[in-house]
């Protein structure tokens, strides 16, 4: 009898720690430091106006600008000067202040005069985020065009980001309070698909 209780016992809590697992929080299931997707809305500008003076600035002489920016639309700018073209790039006293990428420390600055600044330019919402950290560490920013398209489940999705390691990100993002996007990497000859990949932080201009 009581080996019967033993092994009767031992089976409830195999049965028990089996199913258990379906009835985690949502919470612990995520990766450790993905909690809540940061979002941040980034300028090269302290709350005075005036450059950050964390940052260094290289000068590329004059130049002008073409429209709104494609990355992040109003208030950025989309400029060149010489065989430069940057974007996103934004307004100050001398002409533009432009970033490659929001975790850049180094800046570039396009010398545009009053009277050659586009004054006629059509208000532009960028709804997709300009750049994105991944919870693994990956770092992307958005395509300003992109012709590539990658199968998911049988459903073809543009390349949207471009990624540090080869690493390419779909037209999928997804918000919540951890936001989601399908990650896309070649190997052996075809994408190496992750349907759902965590997001630590957003940015936009």
């Amino acid at each position: 009898m009581g080996r019967r209780l033993a092994l009767l016992s031992l089976l409830l809590t195999i049965t028990v720690a089996a199913c258990g697992g379906d009835d985690k929080p949502a919470a612990e299931a995520r990766p450790s430091g993905t909690q809540r997707t940061e979002v941040v809305h980034w300028s090269p500008f302290d709350g005075d106006g005036t450059l950050e003076s964390s940052f260094q600035t290289q000068e590329l002489g004059n130049g002008e600008c073409v429209g709104r920016s494609l990355t992040i639309g109003s208030p950025g700018y989309r400029c060149k000067a010489g065989r430069w073209v940057l974007d996103p790039c934004w307004r100050n006293a001398d002409g533009v202040v432009c970033a490659g990428f929001p975790w850049d420390t180094m800046l570039s600055t396009i010398r545009i005069p009053k009277e050659k600044f586009p004054t006629h330019v059509r208000e532009v919402e960028q709804a997709q985020p300009w750049a994105l950290v991944l919870a693994d560490g990956h770092r992307c920013r958005i395509l300003q065009s992109s012709h590539v398209t990658v199968s998911l489940r049988g459903r073809p999705l543009h390349v949207d980001y471009d990624c540090d390691g080869g690493l390419a990100l779909l037209r999928n993002l997804t918000r919540g309070v951890v936001w989601k996007v399908a990650t896309a990497k070649w190997n052996h000859g075809r994408y190496a698909v992750d349907p759902s990949a965590d997001v630590r932080r957003v940015y936009f201009g």
